[in-house]
């Protein structure tokens, strides 16, 4: 069986080179071009909105030049295609650019803002500054660097930040990230950080040497070449996974979507963010459990499920699994064991690979340590690192709990829950104590 050459496709059972159907396909556009004024003329058209013909012409022209040899440049072939038709047809409905706003002949001035303004705009430039972040934040894990290298989101951030305070001395609104314009960049052939310092260039000359054509390019050419980016820049891959996901992710999706299309993008985007710190709060709360870990005479530790209510003279070693921020601290709380009548009782809950922690988690601790003091228990943290350390420092909760029942993190894992189980041992084997310390 032969295989067909790769320049040849077929249809209907003919076999016909790719080169020539797009040339027809390219002869044929030309042709109805060529025929759209006649048939105007003759009433062919007549009741059709010529704004929407524009706008499906220019994307249907963009379509076609992206199979040809001419795809980098079909943008910029189709914009001066529509943009000559249009100023040879004049409909008057179309709109053009001069319509909305004039482009200006020369480049902008150094202007001084007015630090009168500053009270009244910082709360809308904070907001302004967050979501335009996060907007660059998306563009950057949404859409892979050319070269294969990780993004850099500090990196973007810092230029971001560089380039939105220049801008204002010369009376530029702020700019974040943008994932039309980063597509389109993309799709006319930008390979690396260099095409919007070029872009930027040739928006200079483009200003001081073809304003006239730019006013003149229709507002509905503009609306078509943003629809076929748009529609680019759909990963149907990642929809179909966050379907897959569960009814949270497909809902957040869907009600972003429905923002997107009824306000503007900054608000939309500022929705979507909302809801995702609201189910991970909830999430986090949720995904909260506590394990009693067993540490058997070999040496092993096991897992079983954590008593209720605390025995006496026993070593109950608790791990947190979870987040211990917010609602998860809450969560922990509720999952401790009740205190009883326990006497003797040693718990020890392991703190291993936590950074640093909370408030309300240290307001926690301290309660559930008073409540074991007053009867006789002991509480010890294991696997402490030393900012978690100081935090207590800092709080008067290490004085509370004695230093000698911290045992700070070691590189053996496991290494400080069995010391403190150690320790735990010989205190509950010294016997009772003279009295319990509260503060």
């Amino acid at each position: 069986m032969t295989e067909k050459p790769a320049s040849e496709i077929t249809t209907t059972g003919l076999r016909v080179p790719r080169k020539l159907l797009v040339n027809d396909l390219v002869s044929g556009l030309i042709m109805a071009i060529v025929t759209i004024p006649g048939a105007i003329a003759n009433g062919v058209l007549a009741g059709v909105n010529p704004v929407a013909v524009v706008g499906l012409l220019i994307i249907v022209l963009i379509l076609i030049i992206n199979r040809t040899r001419l795809e980098k440049f079909s943008f910029a072939i189709a914009v001066v295609l529509m943009t000559m038709l249009v100023a040879w047809l004049q409909p008057e409905t179309a709109a053009i650019v001069s319509d909305i706003s004039e482009i200006p002949r020369s480049l902008p001035k150094p202007n001084l803002p007015d630090l009168s303004l500053v009270p009244a705009m910082i709360l809308p430039a904070l907001i302004i500054a967050i979501i335009a972040l996060v907007q660059a934040a998306g563009v950057s894990s949404s859409i892979p660097n050319p070269d294969g290298d990780y993004p850099d989101p500090s990196g973007d951030f810092r230029g971001q930040g560089a380039g939105n305070f220049v801008m204002g001395f010369f009376g530029g609104i702020p700019a974040g990230g943008s994932l039309s314009g980063t597509s389109l960049i993309q799709n006319i052939g930008g390979k690396s950080r260099w095409a919007n310092i070029f872009t930027g260039i040739f928006a200079v000359i483009a200003v001081m040497l073809i304003a006239p054509f730019i006013e003149a390019i229709p507002m509905a050419t503009l609306a078509g070449l943003l629809i076929v980016v748009g529609f680019g820049m759909i990963k149907w891959p990642r929809i179909e996974t966050v379907l897959h996901t569960g009814r949270v992710s497909t809902a957040i999706m869907i009600i972003t979507f429905i923002f997107t299309l009824f306000t503007p993008l900054q608000v939309a985007v500022a929705v979507g963010v909302a809801l995702h710190i609201i189910v991970y709060i909830y999430r986090s709360a949720e995904a909260v459990r506590l394990e009693r870990v067993l540490l058997l005479e070999d040496g092993t530790m096991v897992e079983e499920s954590l008593p209720k209510v605390l025995p006496s003279g026993e070593i109950v070693s608790i791990l947190p699994v979870g987040s211990l921020f917010f609602a998860g601290a809450a969560e922990f709380e509720e999952h401790l064991p009740e205190i009883g009548d326990a006497h003797r009782t040693v718990v020890i809950i392991g703190l291993r690979d936590r950074d640093e922690v909370g408030s309300t988690f240290i307001n926690i601790i301290r309660r559930y340590t008073k409540q074991l003091l007053a009867q006789d228990n002991k509480l010890m943290l294991g696997g402490m690192n030393d900012k978690v350390i100081e935090q207590l420092a800092r709080t008067d909760l290490l004085d509370l709990i004695g230093e000698e029942n911290i045992f700070p993190v070691e590189k053996q894992y496991g290494a400080a829950l069995k010391k403190a189980v150690v320790a735990a041992q010989q205190w509950i084997d010294a016997g009772p104590s003279n009295g319990a310390h509260i503060s």
